[in-house]
């Protein structure tokens, strides 16, 4: 237990701030009343529960509702940024925090992000990391993922640029400084909202706010998904012109291009054999950089599944890089996705 967690402990209940918590969904049956559940039995004892239901066709209204929770549903689909937006009109806490429908959280999460955010007034937000287990196992690919997404995160433990707001606790005064979510983004949104929060105060990313999440269990539709994130992504690293702080580590990025490298000098190895000698510098490249990864899949996974593995991630960093590549292509010829974080002109945006 924190020195902070016990002076949480030693305050009286109107003394501690109150917690909205804010959950968007859309189509969660399967997980929304496990997310509640979380939340229902979190050691926190100030706390306010709100789904925002985002027009969905399942019974995800009715596992909440059942619940006693607040829950409201939004007129059209507008996607998560509108949701989370939606929350923060429909809430009363002092501290905001987010948590998608499809993750469970620690019993003691809560309690811990707002303990963090009472060691200093300049940090803004404290997002949390999911463990390295789905919530749900449903495939070999949804295993692998869940574990990647660990590594990556516990490798950023500390001041991030970008918020995971799919787990994260943010001071309400610090919201309406930076103002709500772009709603035009259905896939980047936490990037462009960590780089204007930012602007307001710290984001700490904590290893002690965990949480399961529920992620894609089938290949296609994973891979398609990494790919989008990747093509919107070019545009806000054109204008940001660095990479940014956490996460994406400069070194995640150059894996992805030499894994892009590797692809192209083995296609060209057919009509010019040298070229395979390139493919296989360019392989151990990516594997070098990406050592954390590869030891904790054989930790994690044991040594029969490290091999598909191997694979799996050699996809990830494939799909990674189409869509780099497609968003390159949509930023020279489409002027609406060029800006579609704001005007870009080629120089870093102004604060």
């Amino acid at each position: 237990m924190t020195d902070e967690t016990t002076k949480n402990k030693s305050m009286t209940n109107e003394e501690l701030p109150l917690v909205s918590a804010i959950i968007p969904s859309y189509n969660y049956e399967r997980t929304i009343g496990l997310c509640i559940d979380a939340l229902i039995a979190q050691t926190y004892p100030k706390l306010e529960i709100i789904v925002v239901d985002d027009q969905s066709t399942d019974g995800s209204v009715a596992e909440a509702k059942k619940r006693g929770v607040t829950v409201v549903v939004n007129e059209t689909n507008g996607g998560v940024a509108v949701a989370r937006n939606r929350g923060v009109v429909e809430s009363s806490g002092d501290v905001l925090f987010f948590v998608d429908a499809d993750v469970v959280v620690e019993a003691e999460a809560i309690e811990r992000a707002v303990a963090q955010l009472s060691t200093d007034d300049g940090i803004a937000s404290v997002c949390g990391i999911y463990e390295p287990e789905p919530l749900i196992r449903d495939s070999l690919w949804e295993e692998f993922r869940s574990l990647q997404a660990y590594v990556w995160r516990v490798a950023s433990i500390g001041d991030v640029s970008a918020g995971f707001f799919s787990l994260g606790a943010i001071r309400r005064s610090a919201f309406e400084v930076a103002g709500p979510f772009q709603t035009n983004l259905r896939q980047t949104e936490e990037i462009d909202y960590g780089e204007r929060l930012t602007r307001v105060g710290r984001i700490m990313l904590s290893d002690q706010v965990r949480g399961r999440h529920d992620d894609d269990s089938q290949l296609w539709p994973m891979m398609r998904k990494l790919g989008r994130r990747s093509r919107d992504r070019v545009p806000f690293y054109l204008r940001r012109r660095q990479p940014m702080q956490g996460f994406e580590l400069p070194r995640r990025l150059l894996a992805t291009a030499l894994a892009g490298v590797g692809w192209a000098s083995l296609a060209a190895s057919i009509l010019w054999t040298p070229a395979a000698l390139l493919s296989a510098t360019a392989a151990i490249g990516a594997v070098t950089l990406e050592s954390d990864v590869y030891r904790a899949a054989l930790k994690y996974l044991g040594p029969i599944k490290l091999v598909p593995f191997v694979a799996w991630y050699v996809m990830f960093h494939t799909a990674a890089g189409v869509g780099v590549l497609t968003g390159i292509a949509g930023v020279l010829v489409d002027r609406d996705f060029r800006r579609m974080y704001g005007d870009w002109d080629g120089r870093a945006a102004s604060s």
